[in-house]
């Protein structure tokens, strides 16, 4: 339990709409001009909005095949919208019209066969930019032609600026889990060991060392089975969350360069495909999009082992060119299978790398890197080969140590308008300038930000930091699904009966247990992986899932009724508990919806429990603005010895948000009920 407490801040985000229209010139729209095909296609795109202004990129793609020459493409503008300044081109611009015209060599004629042309401009305005739908092109070489295509949509989930947007073209914010420990066992997630620099490989051997081979086989794909099914996915969905980050092992899909048969070549495996295929399947059916995360590459990407498998007895991914060789043929492989469906919402090629690079202090975790250069040639070589196969996916960018270092990664080696630069969030605060680095590289190079993963902190942490990542447009992938007997995962897996004998022969050593006994409790652990046998963790998923519901936005709450102290629509401070809010302390508050149906006397009941003596609660309209009453806390001799306390209040008519404030001593508050009288 947790007894320092945050101050609350209102963060204000504004939300740039940013608008993508690609706008094809059908058949029938095609015009033959003198002896020449003049056909072209015009996308226009709002790359960026302000309160005052947005900024307009257009490209004009020449589809003919015949030069087009000293060209002007004019269109209707709003009345509302100002000309401020405009680049590659000379612009014209009245109260209604605007028109761009070729004023260099260098983009006075755009050549046949897909030649391209850009430009783009500023306006100044108070309004919403318009979709502009229809051009008309007047050059040298073509009659003048008007256009008026329909806007295409967009089918996949894409960068739009500095937005990610969803096939309809809207702001997409992911919230989304990770399933930390599926198909990459880490270690502390169960407490195997506590080793950072040991991974799957080497719990995979413990406990072969024990039970053998082939029941090791045998457990390990019972733990495939178990650990993530349907019946997760359709949680997942009901719980809230509307993305799936699943950290892949490269060893589900190829075997190690150390056993290749042939050197240089690649051996598919279908474990790992055929896995992402039934949860692609299970995904399309509720809805919810997926995010592949190469979680352990070949070698090991970084030192810790506990979470890319890294085996310091073979070269890491950053030691052999041929792991890097693999790497970049996994990806072309994964991009050439998955690059249409449409719930694939990115590809997250590398989690969390940490490696220095350049011999200087305090870099063995790529933490104070400056070049980045193998990093950066790596992305270099990634990139191109998924473009290969796969031009409508996502690519998140994650940096050195541990996602968070992008030193001489912007701009990225390759073109591409289809990234997000990721990073992670952990143990730091919950304010502005903790993300203050990544939100100025957006703006920068005009990119947007995934928070890919978060977690291993308090519910009020979860709270804090889901509000601030939102309110910045920055959506987030949360860590983790399961995990054992801990309140920080969304659910618990219990520890069975005879597992604690097996992890301290592993830590202490002594006389090794016997085989058929350990066998049958890694059995019965894989068995209490199945969902259903596992705790859900309500507080937990409920700090993430409902940080975005204000009090504005919920229903009222019934009179009458006992209702859940964790039923908040809005806090401050608290710290919640598994069933109640914990340690209610000077200056935390609550808020909730009610509608009072008419102006009167009621009694407020609440079911409290406290060690303290002379502790209180007062009761108001939230704001601050009414203050109804104060209730007197007693000593109930126990932090969990709950006893209900009545205050009488005068409560006015109408929907209305009640607080409740605490005004000292600390209290676990776990329910009350507003009746009338």
């Amino acid at each position: 339990m947790f007894h320092d407490k945050r101050n609350f801040y209102a963060v204000i985000g504004l939300t740039f709409l940013t608008l993508s229209i690609s706008l094809p010139l059908s058949a029938s729209e095609q015009r033959t001009m003198s002896s020449s095909e003049c056909q072209y296609e015009v996308e226009y795109n709002i790359a960026n909005q302000w309160p005052s202004g947005y900024q307009a990129d257009v490209i004009i793609t020449n589809l003919g095949s015949s030069a087009i020459n000293d060209w002007s493409l004019s269109w209707e503008k709003s009345p509302a919208d100002t000309f401020s300044q405009g680049w590659n081109v000379e612009f014209t611009a009245s109260l209604t019209q605007m028109s761009a015209t070729t004023n260099t060599d260098w983009n006075r004629s755009i050549p046949s066969d897909g030649g391209k042309v850009s430009f783009g401009f500023q306006m100044n305005t108070d309004s919403t930019p318009e979709v502009i739908t229809t051009f008309y092109l007047d050059s040298a070489s073509c009659e003048s032609d008007t256009i008026t295509p329909a806007p295409a949509p967009t089918t996949f989930v894409r960068a739009n600026g500095t937005q990610i947007i969803d096939a309809n073209g809207d702001n997409l914010i992911f919230r989304g889990m990770g399933i930390g420990g599926w198909m990459v066992m880490e270690p502390y997630m169960f407490e195997f060991n506590q080793n950072a620099d040991e991974g799957q490989h080497k719990i995979l051997d413990d406990i072969s060392a024990i039970i053998g081979e082939e029941r090791t086989k045998t457990f390990h794909q019972a733990w495939l089975d178990n650990f993530f099914t349907q019946q997760d996915v359709v949680e997942l969905k009901r719980s809230g969350f509307n993305t799936i980050r699943l950290p892949m092992h490269f060893n589900l899909f190829t075997l190690p360069i150390e056993q290749e048969p042939i050197f240089g070549q690649d051996t598919w495996l279908n474990e790992g495909f055929e896995r992402v295929d039934e949860l692609l399947a299970w995904c399309k059916e509720n809805e919810i999009y997926l995010i592949l995360d190469l979680h352990a590459a070949p070698g090991g990407q970084g030192y810790n082992g506990n979470i890319s498998d890294y085996d310091p007895t073979k070269p890491s991914l950053w030691e052999s060119e041929e792991n890097q060789r693999k790497m970049i043929a996994l990806w072309g492989k994964i991009a050439e299978r998955y690059a249409n469906e449409r719930w694939i919402a990115a590809y997250d090629p590398m989690n969390e790398p940490n490696w220095g690079f350049d011999d200087i202090p305090d870099n063995k975790n790529g933490c104070t890197e400056v070049s980045n250069i193998p990093l950066r040639e790596m992305y270099s070589k990634l990139i191109p080969e998924i473009r290969k196969y796969d031009k409508n996916h996502l690519i998140a960018i994650e940096g050195n140590c541990w996602g968070n270092n992008h030193s001489n990664l912007w701009p990225l080696p390759v073109s591409d308008d289809n990234v997000a630069i990721s990073f992670h969030k952990y143990w730091n605060e919950n304010n502005d300038a903790s993300i203050q680095p990544f939100t100025q590289m957006r703006d920068q190079y005009n990119v947007p930000l995934w928070m890919s993963e978060s977690g291993e902190n308090s519910n009020t942490w979860y709270r804090e930091a889901v509000e601030l990542l939102e309110s910045n447009n920055i959506g987030w992938s949360w860590w983790t699904w399961k995990k054992m007997e801990h309140t920080s995962g969304s659910f618990s897996v219990k520890k069975p009966d005879g597992f604690q004998d097996l992890l301290t022969y592993w830590e202490q050593g002594g006389t090794m247990p016997d085989a058929e006994q350990a066998y049958s409790v890694l059995m019965t652990l894989v068995e209490n992986l199945k969902l259903h046998n596992a705790h859900r963790n309500d507080d937990a998923i409920n700090a993430l899932t409902q940080a975005q519901v204000k009090c504005d936005s919920k229903s009222s709450l019934p009179l009458d009724s006992l209702i859940s102290a964790l039923s908040y629509c809005q806090m401050n401070g608290i710290e919640t508990q598994e069933g109640f809010v914990g340690y209610f302390s000077q200056g935390d508050w609550v808020a909730y919806p009610f509608h009072i149906p008419e102006s009167g006397n009621y009694v407020i009941e609440f079911d409290v429990a406290t060690q303290n003596n002379g502790a209180s609660f007062t009761v108001e309209e939230f704001g601050g603005w009414h203050q109804y009453g104060t209730a007197t806390i007693p000593n109930t001799n126990g932090w969990t010895n709950w006893q209900r306390v009545s205050k009488p209040v005068s409560l006015a008519k109408g929907y209305q948000h009640i607080a409740i404030v605490s005004d000292n001593g600390d209290v676990n508050f776990k329910a009350f009920r507003i009746r009338q009288y």
